[in-house]
């Protein structure tokens, strides 16, 4: 039996799991380089497919956008070598834009109504205002409300933040997000629940 019970099976409260990786805290003066996202539902059950995406930026626009610690976070992780293009500005654009519009289709197959979307992750709140500054027509396939996992851990003393492992990948965060809000946010509503 689930903990959360929605109003009816067609009105289904989603958890929309997401994380950015960007070029510093300014999503003025900065880029996105990685989008990964996927759903479940509000007892932990996956829900569809994810998506995820890199964007590729000239090397020398993105490098003055980054400090040192960015930069070196995103070696670490290969992120850059992933990023970094020698093709023309406007090949570049074109991918970008076409990877933009494979996201949006992603939002706009997932079930139930936009305002039953709740965005999830770690500090949410900073990959949400990216996407408005970036993104916005993006946040029209969600609700304004938020699963912040980084709020869970301040009111949960057993989980440490230095036990999570951040490894500065979108799709590797998001699920990091997923797995500290069903190991040990659903485990105090209900310890003897199975996630499926």
């Amino acid at each position: 039996m689930p903990i959360f019970q929605p109003k009816d099976d067609t009105d289904e409260t989603l958890i929309v799991w997401l994380d950015l990786e960007t070029t510093g805290l300014d999503p003025r003066g900065g880029e996105i380089l990685e989008f990964a996202a996927f759903a479940s539902d509000l007892d932990g059950n996956r829900v569809g497919s994810s998506i995820e995406g890199v964007f590729q930026h000239k090397r020398e626009n993105i490098l003055t956008s980054m400090d040192d610690f960015v930069i070196d976070m995103h070696l670490k992780s290969g992120l850059l070598k992933r990023v970094w293009s020698d093709d023309s500005q406007e090949h570049i654009n074109r991918r970008n834009e076409g990877k933009w519009r494979d996201i949006a289709s992603w939002f706009a197959r997932l079930p139930g109504k936009p305002k039953k979307r709740n965005l999830g992750g770690n500090s949410i709140h900073f990959d949400r205002t990216w996407l408005q500054t970036k993104q916005p027509n993006l946040l029209k396939n969600v609700s304004h409300r938020m699963l912040d996992v980084s709020s869970l851990l301040l009111i949960m003393p057993q989980v440490r933040e230095s036990d999570l492992v951040v490894e500065h990948r979108a799709l590797s965060d998001a699920l990091m997000s997923y797995d500290t809000y069903v190991k040990n946010f659903m485990t105090l509503l209900r310890p003897q629940a199975k996630i499926a």
